[in-house]
């Protein structure tokens, strides 16, 4: 075994996948937009949500949270 590596011209897996899987709740409003909007584009409902979620993390948006009545 060598004392050092060269790794300056290594490349990134391309096979490796770094997403987790999570379980979450969601009102069946919204679950039928995003299950409606996934049809139409021919992909899977959780595919699109997805898409949304990286969108909104790569254009590091922000939400305003309004308090709800109790």
């Amino acid at each position: 075994m060598k004392a050092e590596y060269d790794f300056s011209k290594a490349i990134k897996n391309p096979y490796y996948n770094a997403s987790s899987q999570i379980s979450m709740s969601l009102s069946q409003e919204t679950l039928k937009y995003f299950k409606d909007l996934a049809k139409s584009k021919g992909v899977s409902f959780e595919e699109i949500i997805a898409l949304f979620l990286n969108d909104c993390a790569r254009k590091k948006l922000d939400i305003e949270l309004k308090e709800v009545a109790s």
